[in-house]
């Protein structure tokens, strides 16, 4: 009776771990289903660039901070053809000066040149598709651009901070956008994508037909007026912040939706719009004065600031080294320019801005801030003891 007990239970057990073997390969061949460039390997080349290896394609996923100088990225290792530029991959390489993309790279994710502060050229192949948000941004030696003939998306926020940038060109061939005196264009001049931050043109008007102006497309920039037309329905967010030397902005359009996630406007300009318009609303929300066209200019009041109990403690917005009240995308963009001495350190801007109670502005505290940005931190998490 044992012994049979004993073949009994053998026998269930050889089969439990038959099934489980079973089940193992059914899960391996869902996870390979899933995703079937499951990776490989990763290691890292003499230039100092890191990569992980797929099924079928590469991606490099790292530069070494040290890096320097010129870079030219392979167009195939270890006998596959590297396809894509990982989001930071060349996040904070300071040191180099020319990067080349080989023909076999078909996109560039986010974030992945931003703050190359001494990046003069890029050269990204024909092959290139997709161009992430931020890729460039803070790219502050970066002089021109070319945007090659088959990208069909563009990122946000793309060259908002690149200093040198003067103009953007695009290829003939492109079909998605244009360029028009080295200003960035949807094909169709539907939206306005970019403005390059040191075009000299000291007042612009947006030709009438576009439609939108995208997210930061004048950030940073010189500007001193600029004329929206009425065919202009939407301003993103950041379209016009930190444009120090901004003293006016006609918006023509009364139902013009200006989006204020992050400040659309420097509060360096003053506002013209019509009464009742959404300009109007804009500049009354954020203290900033109004002239309506529909009046002779300065017959208007402009609107004061509130009146503040001197007494009372100003409230920590923690993160917002602007002062407007608002942490967002631009506050991490301006500790950066503060941090490498670009720009000067505003009045108040260090109560706001410490978050590690350091008593300076670093990298430390445009991370801190990134991390609120994508709540990986909540406010009540600050200050963060400095490392």
């Amino acid at each position: 009776m044992k012994i049979r007990q004993m073949i009994s239970g053998a026998v269930c057990m050889a089969v439990a771990v038959s099934s489980m073997s079973v089940l193992g390969n059914v899960v391996a061949d869902a996870v390979n289903i899933e995703n079937p460039a499951i990776m490989n390997a990763t290691a890292t080349l003499e230039n100092g660039l890191s990569y992980e290896v797929y099924e079928d394609y590469v991606e490099i996923t790292r530069c070494n901070k040290s890096a320097e100088g010129e870079i030219i990225i392979p167009e195939t290792i270890e006998g596959l053809p590297v396809t894509s530029i990982k989001e930071h991959a060349f996040e904070f390489c300071s040191s180099l000066t020319s990067i080349t993309i080989p023909d076999s790279v078909t996109s560039i994710g986010e974030w992945a040149f931003h703050l190359c502060s001494s990046l003069k050229t890029i050269t990204i192949s024909d092959s290139v598709t997709n161009i992430g948000d931020f890729a460039f941004m803070q790219c502050t030696s970066l002089e021109s651009l070319v945007i090659p003939k088959n990208v069909t998306s563009i990122g946000e926020w793309e060259f908002f901070g690149c200093d040198a940038l003067a103009s953007i060109q695009v290829a003939p061939e492109n079909q998605n956008y244009m360029d028009v005196d080295g200003i960035l264009f949807s094909k169709e001049q539907e939206v306005l994508v970019a403005y390059p931050v040191a075009k000299t043109e000291q007042s612009y008007s947006i030709p009438e037909g576009v439609k939108s102006i995208a997210k930061a497309a004048f950030g940073f920039s010189a500007l001193t007026s600029v004329t929206i037309p009425d065919s202009v329905t939407n301003i993103g967010s950041g379209a016009f912040e930190s444009c120090r030397s901004l003293e006016s902005i006609k918006i023509l359009n009364p139902n013009c939706e200006i989006d204020d996630s992050s400040r659309a406007i420097s509060d360096t300009a003053v506002i013209y719009g019509y009464l009742d318009s959404t300009a109007q609303a804009y500049a009354e929300k954020y203290d900033l004065e109004f002239v309506a066209l529909d009046e002779k200019p300065g017959t208007t009041e402009p609107v004061t600031e509130p009146e503040t109990d001197p007494t009372t403690e100003p409230e920590t917005v923690w993160g917002d080294i602007s002062g407007d009240g608002v942490t967002d995308i631009t506050d991490v963009v301006f500790m950066n320019r503060v941090y490498v001495g670009v720009d000067k350190l505003p009045d108040g801007g260090l109560s706001n801005a410490d978050t590690d109670q350091d008593g300076k502005i670093t990298l430390s505290d445009s991370m801190n801030v990134l991390r609120l940005l994508v709540h990986l931190l909540t406010p009540e998490d600050f200050p963060i003891q400095a490392e």
